[in-house]
């Protein structure tokens, strides 16, 4: 996630008539190891039912732009395009075999057993597949199309893998240090008056331990020019504790001004809200993130 890449290994064929080569002449923009992938080097290569049969086998690494704002209940497509510069979109274009790949009347593929083993935090949805174009309006520096408008357009065709994260499992191993200090600062509420010390100190040092984990959290995604929801969860809990130490302040100061039966009521009211918060939060994610 950090480096915006993932690595796959996949088979690209391709059948069409006649023995001009200029069908395979592609590249995939998104591949940052160029290496991994040469046309003219098919791993098979022949005739079958009249027509020419190309097939490559490609494994590395691309690149990645990762939509992270519903993190760690995030959905991801992985897009593996490929383009041909080469040949204009009237003389080649890319169809979906779908008869090769044993296509459903949706256009949709699951995958076989043990394709995505190796990613026990993720969940396979599918793979949907595209016919793509690449459009050009550059110029190529030819003088008769300086006042021109016209654009090239190059064939293409586009993968896209879908994936939805484990957030159950994600949670159960990043975030349940955290789950335990949103008990702790809540058992806070309900401690006597010889406790006063504790209400505060406790609330401040939880602060202090979320905020660490939240550095963790943050390191395994890098550095996204928005909020994520699990950043969302960590300012929730900032301001439960913050309240947590105003109500424990508040309850010593109307202690001390003889307003026993008055503090008494701040200390239930300050109980429903952190409750009541932490329960709505709870709903609100399951509602919109459980499938």
């Amino acid at each position: 996630m950090k480096q915006n890449s993932f690595n796959v290994d996949f088979y690209l064929w391709m059948r069409f008539a006649g023995d001009d080569e200029a069908q395979t002449h592609v590249e995939f923009p998104a591949l940052l190891d160029r290496g991994a992938f040469d046309p003219a080097r098919p791993v098979q290569a022949g005739h079958e039912d009249g027509l020419s049969y190309r097939l490559y086998r490609i494994n590395g690494d691309f690149k990645a732009h990762f939509d992270l704002h519903d993190y760690p209940f995030d959905t991801q497509q992985l897009h593996l395009l490929f383009q041909n510069t080469e040949q204009r979109r009237e003389l080649v274009t890319y169809v979906i075999d779908r008869f090769g790949l044993r296509l459903a009347d949706d256009g949709s593929s699951r995958a076989e057993d043990g394709a995505y083993s190796g990613l026990p935090l993720w969940r396979f949805l599918g793979v949907n597949y595209f016919v793509e174009s690449l459009s050009s309006g550059s110029t190529l520096g030819k003088a008769p199309l300086f006042g021109a408008e016209a654009r090239t357009e190059f064939a293409g065709f586009d993968a896209a893998i879908m994936l939805r994260r484990s957030s159950a499992i994600y949670m159960l191993k990043n975030l349940l240090p955290l789950f335990l200090l949103v008990l702790v600062v809540f058992a806070t509420l309900f401690f006597p008056e010889t406790m006063f010390r504790e209400r505060v100190t406790i609330p401040v040092t939880s602060i202090l331990a979320s905020a660490v984990l939240l550095v963790a959290v943050n390191s395994q995604i890098g550095d996204v020019g928005y909020t994520v929801v699990v950043e969302e969860m960590f300012y929730i809990f900032f301001v439960l504790c913050l309240m947590a130490m105003l109500a424990g302040y508040r309850h010593e100061k109307l202690r001390d001004a003889g307003r026993k039966r008055v503090a008494v009521v701040s200390d239930h009211v300050a109980q429903i809200i952190y409750a009541g918060t932490v329960l709505a939060m709870i709903v609100v994610l399951y509602r919109r993130y459980a499938v």
